[in-house]
């Protein structure tokens, strides 16, 4: 096996076969994973209603430039 340090031997002990997790082992994952897309997608939505009843305006101080970059604000 080769990495940024040389190449290593390597000893084969065994050798396990491939298989496809059950759903009770990524159930827990899952489910993680659509609760954290569900709440990102209510926030979003709720960020996009908030916006269109509000009008963002940033000022910045005369003595200072403004930044080149706004961190995604529009």
């Amino acid at each position: 096996m080769r990495s940024a340090y040389g190449v290593h031997l390597m000893f084969v002990e065994d050798k396990v076969a491939p298989r496809a997790p059950s759903l009770d082992d990524v159930k827990a994952a899952v489910r993680s994973d659509w609760e954290s897309a569900r709440r990102r997608d209510i926030a979003d939505r709720r960020y996009v209603e908030m916006k269109k009843r509000y009008e963002i305006k940033v000022v910045w101080p005369e003595d200072r430039p403004a930044p080149k970059e706004t961190s995604g604000v529009q």
